[in-house]
């Protein structure tokens, strides 16, 4: 069982206090097990953080799970948590069963590019900072992350003399969240997901102009400059891994 905690809840001085709180937990988690641990949750998404933990923290997390050592029943377990989320749903569990008999280290990419719930609700629990679905889903972030790695090692050995890579995303953001940008304190962004972005330009730009902007949204395009000389989180090339057939999509896993 792995422990984590994004802050310090209590200190305690007297030990019944501190067994009468922890029952309580224990009580709150078990009616949460019951009800379900992909039950919705109303978190806010966001695609940009304000500074503060939950900002510049939520990825020193994701390296956690990147290098925690897991069961060797941590996939079934998540199986098994997806079949009761999913009871009665002839597709979802078709697809599940796809997962259990084919799914490996050497096509993750492969099973998260591909548009299932398996990314959705990896990608729902990475904006959410959801915690607890995240440990569950460790593994999987886990072979992410190998696979991203190998590809980001090759890349810095293939643009060794010019290491400076520029890569595009098209996006929409609300308009809370551009004002936060102009702040003289946000100095730091942080991305909660494994972002998708090209090296071609024009495929940021008809997304954007395919993309209808709704009230209190904004239409973006996102330039980033990823330098190969810089310790980094890994990013990679990912055609030749990916259910989808996109030739210059680069994936930044969360940083």
């Amino acid at each position: 069982m792995f422990l984590y905690s994004l802050q310090i809840k209590n200190i305690y001085t007297n030990i019944n206090k501190l067994l009468e709180d922890l029952k309580k937990d224990v009580d709150f988690y078990l009616k949460q097990e019951k009800e379900g641990i992909f039950t919705e949750t109303h978190s806010k998404d966001a695609t940009a953080d304000a500074l503060g933990f939950h900002g510049t923290g939520w990825p020193w997390f994701i390296d956690v799970l990147c290098h925690l050592p897991y069961p060797d029943n941590c996939r079934q377990t998540l199986i098994n948590s997806l079949k009761h989320y999913y009871q009665g749903k002839s597709n979802e569990l078709e697809i599940l069963r796809e997962f259990d008999s084919d799914y490996s280290l050497e096509n993750a990419v492969w099973w998260y590019t591909r548009e299932t719930f398996l990314y959705r609700i990896l990608n729902r629990a990475l904006r959410q900072h959801n915690i607890e679905q995240m440990f569950l889903l460790g593994f999987f972030v886990k072979d992410l992350y190998l696979q991203l790695d190998k590809g980001y090692k090759k890349l810095q050995d293939m643009h060794s003399q010019n290491p400076l890579i520029t890569v595009y995303r098209g996006q929409l953001m609300s308009s809370d969240e551009i004002d936060r940008l102009g702040m003289p304190y946000y100095t730091t962004i942080t991305n909660n997901s494994f972002l998708s972005t090209s090296l071609d330009e024009s495929v940021s730009i008809d997304f954007i102009d395919s993309s209808t902007a709704s009230e209190g949204f904004v239409k973006v395009q996102l330039i980033i400059e990823l330098d190969l000389k810089k310790r980094s989180r890994p990013f990679s090339i990912i055609a030749h891994l990916s259910a989808l057939t996109k030739e210059n999509e680069v994936r930044v896993i969360s940083s």
